[in-house]
């Protein structure tokens, strides 16, 4: 009867120290996701500011190019009136040609990354929510796991008491 008693205390006590882990790897497990949700927001964010930044240095790139193109032909009117001025002026117009030829490719380029930056944050967003999808199954089962453990400590317990303390029913 004895060494009954000490195998059901020590089943109580083993199913109570699991109970126990389960509680602290939901926790854990719970802050660690909470973490990543909240990198990936700061993430997200970053890029968005980074992208703006670079929408804008093209724009800006943009008006400056459109500015040369301009002040050139205003050179190249000019430069009609004389030979060397006019050949002056072609090769400032060919030189601004070629630097807004460069400035467009860098606008196409910074447009296509930041396409590619939008499309990456939202898969990265969809992979964390599935994630998070499957860790709150996970911890919804860990969470039922543990409640039945608890309900057959108790009804151990229940049932030690009343073998080593019967009652007179």
């Amino acid at each position: 009867m004895s060494d009954e008693t000490e195998r059901l205390r020590a089943r109580i006590v083993a199913q109570e120290r699991e109970i126990a882990n389960l509680r602290g790897g939901y926790v854990l497990v719970r802050g660690q996701l909470r973490a990543a949700l909240e990198s990936l927001q700061l993430r997200q964010s970053h890029a968005a500011a980074a992208i703006k930044r670079a929408a804008i240095a093209a724009e800006k790139a943009a008006a400056v190019v459109e500015t040369a193109a301009s002040v050139a032909s205003e050179l190249v009117s000019e430069a009609a009136r004389e030979t060397k001025a006019l050949s002056q002026a072609a090769a400032a117009a060919v030189a601004v040609k070629q630097v807004a030829t460069e400035a467009k490719a860098k606008v196409a380029e910074v447009v296509k990354a930041e396409k590619e930056a939008a499309e990456a944050a939202e898969s990265g967003f969809a992979a964390l929510e599935e994630q998070h999808q499957v860790t709150g199954t996970m911890l919804r089962t860990a969470i039922e796991l543990a409640a039945a453990i608890a309900v057959d400590s108790i009804k151990l317990r229940d049932a030690l008491e009343e073998y080593v303390n019967p009652s007179n029913k």
